[in-house]
């Protein structure tokens, strides 16, 4: 059962997790590794609220739920991604902290031995004693990068803000974005499919990515077709659908339901044509300056075609047809 609190603002659960957040923020600004005993008492005391939350949020009420309960639903919101990264910002809270004293540590043995000896050259036996820059960085690469290090790098791929925080939020989709970016696919169009469908589906199923059906190999032909106009965002997001329920090939999805894209430009040409003819209202309105004939008529050009219609192709051939009528 979820409560409201006359007294305040917001709602019960909100100022349990406002708390829990402030504890674990705690844990997160002191320059002590935390482990698990630290704030696995915090954690588990807050599941079922958090859980209930999320399953409203899920389910599209928890909006409609806070607005009832005048609870502000993007301050809740992000208390409750808050409590799923928990983990994760703990992890690279201690990969940080044990990267900082590895360093302190080699500094220190490095002043002893030099303070005895400056002219000291280390054998082999005394550099597995002092660790070495090249081990310590074979580490440093093993560690995620921190959180205002991959909002830079994502702002200047030009990703933008609410992306940003999702996947800031979600190691394991950070992780995905990485590796697609490595492998040079656009970047943009794999962050909005990682923190739209992909992400949705595995808050609903309570799953990690490698849990997932859908494979980075997937999301790589699809990014690489969006970006040829080869299918078009409707297109994808059934093909994403499949794959998360079923897993699969992208290749095989578009020919076994017949989801190719229309860029045939006769074919394309008889349909506009066509609803042209059924509709001289919005020829009239396109003729009187009004152009939201042209998204009324796109609209029925894609609910013909069932959204296979090349967007942009079908766009540039409808307003030259409705010219040569004008």
């Amino acid at each position: 059962m979820l409560f409201f609190n006359k007294n305040t603002n917001e709602s019960i659960e909100y100022k349990v997790l406002e708390e829990y957040k402030n504890n674990i923020g705690l844990l997160l600004s002191s320059d002590d590794y935390i482990s698990r005993k630290d704030y696995i008492h915090f954690y588990d005391a807050n599941k079922e609220i958090y859980e209930k939350l999320l399953m409203m949020d899920n389910e599209a009420v928890l909006q409609s739920w806070c607005k009832n309960n005048r609870t502000d639903y993007p301050k809740l919101k992000d208390l409750i991604d808050f409590y799923t990264n928990t983990k994760v910002l703990i992890e690279n809270h201690n990969n940080t902290f044990v990267l900082r004293h590895m360093q302190s540590d080699k500094q220190y043995l490095d002043e002893i031995l030099l303070k005895d000896d400056p002219n000291i050259k280390l054998d082999e036996e005394q550099r597995k004693v002092v660790l070495s820059d090249e081990w310590i960085e074979s580490i440093r690469k093993t560690i995620p990068m921190l959180p205002n290090e991959l909002k830079s790098k994502y702002k200047e791929l030009g990703i933008n803000d609410v992306t940003i925080k999702s996947l800031i939020q979600n190691q394991d989709l950070s992780i995905a974005l990485n590796e697609l970016i490595d492998s040079n696919i656009n970047p943009i169009l794999s962050a909005n499919i990682l923190t739209s469908e992909i992400l949705s589906y595995m808050n609903s199923h309570y799953l990690k990515f490698n849990e997932l059906n859908i494979t980075l190999d997937n999301i790589k032909d699809i990014v690489n077709m969006l970006s040829v106009n080869k299918i078009s965002s409707k297109i994808a997001k059934e093909i994403i659908s499949e794959l998360l329920e079923n897993g699969g090939n992208v290749g095989d999805i578009i020919n076994k339901k017949g989801l190719s894209q229309i860029s045939d430009v006769k074919v394309l040409k008889d349909i506009i044509n066509n609803i042209l003819n059924n509709n001289p209202k919005a020829i009239e309105d396109y003729n009187n300056g009004l152009d939201r004939s042209i998204k009324f008529l796109m609209g029925q050009i894609m609910k013909e075609t069932k959204g296979q219609a090349n967007p942009k192709l079908a766009n540039d051939m409808l307003i030259e047809e409705l010219k040569n009528r004008s």
